[in-house]
């Protein structure tokens, strides 16, 4: 029941709409679900208590704009592109690889989310 529960909580972390869908359960899609694969890590722990903290107090505060996804897709993306720029000196074409993207792209997210080389 815990290996359930812990697998819908990271789906719908990872769900980017309203609907949950196959790929958000790459685990059982593979067909290689096992309890080792679907334990959470200790980085999925500290990620859900983070936003476990941020829902609460969304939920206590009455706030009903519907922005909250939004919200912490913006923040982590933002932390993990400038993070990643960072520890790669500003190199934008190892940083770009190491997203899969191409430099132009990452020019966009940085632009996006006001990144500079600071």
């Amino acid at each position: 029941m815990r290996e359930l529960e812990n697998t819908l909580k990271r789906a719908l972390v990872m769900c980017a709409g309203n609907v949950l869908l196959p790929e958000h359960f790459p685990a059982l899609s593979r067909n290689t679900a096992s309890p080792a694969t679907m334990a959470p890590t200790s980085f999925e722990n500290r990620l859900y208590a983070l936003l476990r903290e941020r829902v609460d107090d969304c939920i206590e505060s009455g706030a009903t704009t519907g922005l909250l996804q939004v919200e912490i897709r913006s923040a982590v993306e933002r932390l993990l592109f400038e993070l990643v720029l960072r520890r790669t000196r500003w190199n934008r074409s190892k940083a770009a690889e190491i997203f899969g993207i191409n430099r132009n792209t990452l020019h966009s997210q940085m632009e996006k989310y006001g990144i500079q080389n600071r």
